[in-house]
């Protein structure tokens, strides 16, 4: 009787499985998939984006390359005066050298002024690579500095400096630096605080930078601080 009972639901089993696999299967279902199609500009050529920027011709050089250097700092700004001025290599239709030293100055960024004679018209007119800054000295009053590398025979032996009695007096003194040792670099850049103008220059006999210091533009003290020393970049030669 047992053996007839499981045979009958053996038999029972197999039935339901057949009609399950003979069943109809449900629809698969899916979501729409999104299509982007690219459209053609139309109107022309896109407007948008940066415009070009305004200028104004300040003045002209002999060579181009004057400013070139990112160590410089050839334009000055002072905003008590509302002016800005900029020191340039001059050309020889306006000067006796390509190596002479001129600025021009604005107080309105549009109108600018050229002011001669050259600020080293008194010197050997070998400059290269200016820098100035604006020298607010309450002794002396406002004071545009400048200096540069000067070619001593074909290299840079010597270091340019000088001022104008204001901006745009057109009174300037200059003088040259040399050191019969030490071999200067092309950058010389300008800077003045509390009634002290410097300017430095990264040599190229080793790895020393020279600072130069004055408050009246007749004594120029000269000095090498420790943390400057050649020693201190491992001699490792120029250290720019």
């Amino acid at each position: 009787m047992l053996k007839k009972s499981l045979a009958l639901l053996v038999l029972a089993l197999m039935v339901v499985s057949l009609n399950a696999q003979h069943a109809k299967k449900a629809p698969l279902k899916s979501e729409p998939a999104n299509v982007t199609l690219s459209a053609p500009l139309t109107g022309g050529v896109p407007t948008y984006g940066p415009a070009a920027a305004s200028w104004v011709a300040v003045d002209t050089m002999q060579n181009t390359f004057g400013p070139a250097i990112g160590a410089l700092n050839p334009l000055a700004v002072d905003p008590a005066t509302g002016t800005v001025a900029v020191l340039h290599r001059a050309r020889t239709t306006y000067a006796s050298s390509s190596g002479s030293m001129v600025y021009n100055y604005s107080t309105d960024g549009v109108t600018w002024t050229r002011v001669l004679p050259a600020v080293n018209g008194a010197q050997a007119q070998a400059g290269r690579y200016p820098s100035m800054t604006i020298y607010p000295s309450t002794s002396q009053g406002t004071l545009p500095v400048f200096s540069w590398p000067e070619l001593v025979s074909g290299a840079f032996g010597g270091v340019g400096y000088g001022a104008d009695a204001s901006i745009g007096a057109g009174t300037p003194v200059a003088g040259i630096l040399t050191d019969p040792v030490v071999l200067f670099s092309s950058q010389v850049p300008t800077f003045a605080s509390a009634n002290v103008a410097l300017w430095a220059s990264d040599n190229q006999t080793d790895a020393s930078i020279k600072l130069f210091k004055t408050v009246d533009f007749q004594t120029v003290d000269t000095l090498t601080p420790p943390t400057w020393s050649s020693a201190s970049f491992d001699d490792g030669g120029n250290v720019t």
